[in-house]
């Protein structure tokens, strides 16, 4: 834009103001002239017409005269305007100047001071006011450089919480920009709950003039949160709030190390709470100042504050000043980890044993500073020791009776060595066992030692449920006695008089009853303790199983011959069959004789095979009756019948009824032999099915498994034989096939062996060598061709074509051939390895 200089303005003034003076002036000179001449010539006309030309050049030259007056005035106040201004012009520039120069930065410009008029006045205020902008700016840039100098951002808030100023770090830090805040509401930068902190923060304190400090989640440019601690304080302008500013201090890293220790605190609360045993912390005081959920649960009163001892002990005086090993008072000592067990009383009052193992905590320079007790209830442990230590006493005395009941099955070697045994461990004088006998409901003194075997004749005898022997015998409970010869339990009995003391009867147990009763004696008292008692009826126990065993033992052997004499006869049954299904190529004849064979073998009733055809039919092979039906269907292809079930699903099965199996049809003539209970075995080839056989009775029949597996087997013979059957039939078949072809060829066939012996010859060949009615077979094939002169070339041609035949090759000669009719032919013989 065009910018006019101040001095043509000056100029323009001063000739404006000339002109406006100078003009009217001669305006008025001119006018007055003009009235002055008209008065005149009204006054005097003139006379002449040179005195009228006169007056009327008169004001054209006061005109010409008063222009260069007029000249000569404006130039002059030009003249006295440049010299009057320049003064003034010099201020003002000298004012430009040192405004310019503070524009630019220069504080320290400063004007001369000239004169001592208004214009000196305005510079000497000019150089006060540019001292007091370098002293105002001075400390301004200096606030600026601290304040963008900040690592932690800041925002400026005024009075109707509109942000007016930020510094870089805001930026740095949250990536808005100060174009992207200024002017923004403080209220954009949090979400709805940091918004009502951030309003209850500005309302309630900073708007009344006090300052806050409080932790807040701001939104950066990306839209994530960080965590910030704001420190916010009011402005003032005067007495007025008139803005906020606010200090942010990232606060992640701590918000992180906060979290990381709370979720340490929680985790090892956690860890602690998570220990199943009591966890306590002790100081040096012997006091608690932490308790796990264990030891706060476990503790009849608050154990934190409290004494250990008081705790654990119910003692008002530390445990090592009862003797006891201080597990706190060794770790403090000694630096090092100690376990020991203690005595505890537990909640309810009752004695509980606890195995306590206790560690130092030591701060960084090596101080224990507290003892970590962890206390492991052992009450069970303890417990169980004790018994472990009853239990092992009686084991010991268990397992030397169990290997004298383990070495042999034979009675009179065992029973005698277990009542030794058994006097001897009790320390007993002597004592019987007696077993029962089921027969005579009496009990025999079969083993004894410590009585004569006369007392043994004459009272070895009881009757079950009288006497001490049978009263425990009928009862299966043990009977003992300190002293039987004051019990007063015991009123009838022979021993009570026979100055026996201590006395003792427990029962034999068997699987399921009472087999005999031991009877120990001692002539002293004896007070048999509740272990030893244990102990003599786990000795029971283990001699009713053992006497059990050996009754288990003959039994077994029983059957094993029973068994073995089965498995003799089913063998010579499989015998029977298997040489008379392998002698037979033509199974028609023996198969009713194999089946009955097996209905004998098992029992049956009624016993007959089926076989299936091409078409899938079950036609009738063999059978102990109904013999007129053979080679006869008896179930289409299709028709759900009890064989073809079998066939269907592979293994042996039993149908115990088959009139109420609405399944499977019955064949009529099945039906009128009254039959119930049908036994199917399917016969196979690989997976191929060849037929069933099945066994019928009248009644009721199960049948083991060792009787399936021998059916199986019978059957895996049969499925063999009836293909073996099928294949020689096939054979059979085939033979008279090739034979009737051959003997219907024209030209002579005959086949030789190894040792060039006819195998076959064809009725053209016998008419060639004129044996039509005697057979050739047997014979050396040379034989057959009658000897001469014309045959010796023949008979050459004919061994070297049976050499190469036995070599392996092939080949065709032609020879001449003497007939037995005295003819003579050629012959074309050809020889195949």
């Amino acid at each position: 834009m065009f910018k006019t200089r101040i001095i043509y303005k000056l100029i323009f003034a001063f000739l404006l103001f000339a002109a406006m003076i100078l003009l009217p002036y001669t305006l008025t000179v001119i006018n007055q002239t003009k009235k002055m001449i008209e008065m005149e010539e009204s006054i005097h006309p003139p006379e002449t017409e040179e005195y009228a030309e006169l007056h009327r050049e008169f004001v054209p030259e006061l005109i010409d005269k008063i222009l260069p007056f007029g000249i000569y005035t404006l130039v002059m106040a030009l003249f006295f305007s440049l010299f009057f201004m320049r003064r003034v012009l010099v201020s003002l520039k000298e004012l430009q100047r040192g405004a310019s120069e503070l524009k630019n930065g220069n504080l320290d410009a400063r004007l001369e001071v000239t004169s001592h008029d208004e214009l000196g006045d305005v510079t000497q205020a000019f150089n006060e006011m540019a001292a007091a902008l370098k002293e105002s700016t001075t400390e301004l840039r200096k606030k600026d450089l601290y304040v963008n100098a900040m690592l932690d951002p800041l925002w400026v808030v005024d009075e109707d919480n509109k942000i007016t100023d930020i510094n870089p770090a805001f930026t740095r830090l949250f990536g808005h920009t100060r174009e992207d805040v200024i002017g923004a509401s403080v209220y954009d930068f949090f979400d709805d709950k940091n918004a009502a902190i951030i309003r209850s923060q500005l309302i309630e304190k900073r708007e009344k003039g006090i300052p806050s400090i409080y932790e807040i989640s701001i939104f950066t440019k990306e839209g994530l949160q960080i965590p910030v601690l704001i420190s916010g304080s009011p402005i003032f302008t005067g007495d007025r709030v008139t803005g906020k500013i606010g200090i942010f201090k990232d606060f992640r890293y701590q918000n992180e190390l906060r979290n990381e220790l709370k979720q340490s605190r929680d985790y090892i609360e956690t860890v602690m709470d998570s220990i199943e045993d009591q966890l306590i912390v002790v100081d040096k005081d012997y006091r608690i100042i932490r308790a796990n959920k264990k030891a706060l649960a476990e503790s009849s009163v608050p154990p934190i504050g409290k004494f250990c001892h008081t705790v654990t002990h119910e003692s008002d005086s530390p445990c090592w000043s009862a003797g006891l090993d201080c597990p706190v008072q060794k770790v403090f000592l000694t630096g090092n980890n100690y376990t020991t067990t203690h005595r505890h009383t537990g909640p309810g009052g009752e004695a509980r044993y606890h195995e306590v193992v206790a560690s130092p905590v030591k701060d960084s320079s090596g101080n224990i500073l507290h003892v970590i007790e962890l206390l492991r209830d052992v009450t069970r442990r303890v417990r169980h020791e004790e018994v472990i230590s009853l239990k092992n006493r009686e084991l010991l005395a268990l397992n030397s009776v169990a290997r004298l009941l383990s070495r042999s099955l034979k009675p009179d070697e065992i029973f005698a060595k277990v009542l030794d045994r058994i006097i001897e461990m009790m320390d007993m004088d002597g004592g019987g066992i007696f077993f029962i006998d089921e027969f005579k409901k009496d009990m025999i003194c079969q083993y004894h030692k410590g009585i004569s075997d006369e007392y043994v004749r004459l009272m070895g005898r009881v009757r079950i449920g009288e006497d001490i022997p049978g009263r425990v015998a009928v009862t299966g409970q043990s009977i003992t006695s300190s002293d039987i010869s004051r019990d007063n339990r015991i009123d009838r009995s022979v021993i009570k008089h026979s100055g026996i003391k201590g006395y003792c009867c427990f029962p034999v147990r068997g699987k399921e009853k009472v087999i005999g009763v031991f009877c120990i004696f001692s002539h002293k008292a004896h007070v048999f303790t509740v272990e030893e008692e244990n102990i003599l009826s786990s000795i029971g126990e283990m001699t009713g199983i053992a006497l059990e065993n050996i009754k288990l033992y003959e039994r077994m052997k029983q059957l094993y011959e029973v068994q073995r004499k089965r498995r003799e006869e089913e063998h010579a049954q499989l015998l029977s069959i298997s040489a008379r299904l392998g002698s037979a190529l033509e199974l028609k004849g023996i198969m009713v004789h194999v089946l009955e064979i097996i209905k004998e073998s098992f029992r049956a009733d009624f016993a007959w095979m089926l076989v299936s055809d091409t078409d899938g039919n079950l036609v009738l092979k063999a059978a102990t009756a109904l013999k007129e039906k053979i080679d006869e269907t008896i179930y289409e292809q299709g028709v759900s019948s009890i064989e073809g079930y079998a066939i269907k699903k592979g293994p042996p099965s039993v149908i115990n009824d088959i009139n109420s199996a609405d399944r499977f049809y019955v064949y009529d003539g099945i039906r009128e032999l009254s039959l119930q209970t049908a036994v199917p075995v399917p016969m196979h080839i690989g997976k191929k099915p060849v037929g069933v056989f099945a066994l019928y009775y009248t009644g009721h029949r199960d049948l083991s498994e060792e009787e399936i597996h021998f059916l199986e087997i019978i059957s895996n013979f049969l499925a063999v034989a009836i293909e073996r059957s099928e294949y020689f039939s096939r054979a059979i078949a085939e033979k008279d096939l090739s034979e009737a072809v051959l003997e219907s060829v024209a030209d002579g066939i005959v086949t030789v062996n190894d040792s060039s012996r006819v195998l076959s010859a064809n009725a053209a060949f016998r008419k060639i060598v004129g044996r039509l009615s005697i057979s050739p077979v047997g014979i050396p094939i040379c034989d057959l061709f009658r000897y001469s002169e014309d045959n010796i070339d023949f008979r050459l041609l004919l061994g070297e074509c049976l050499e190469h035949a036995l070599s392996g090759s092939s080949t065709g000669r032609e020879g001449v051939l003497t007939t037995a009719y005295g003819g003579k032919m050629s012959v074309m013989i050809n020889s195949y390895p």
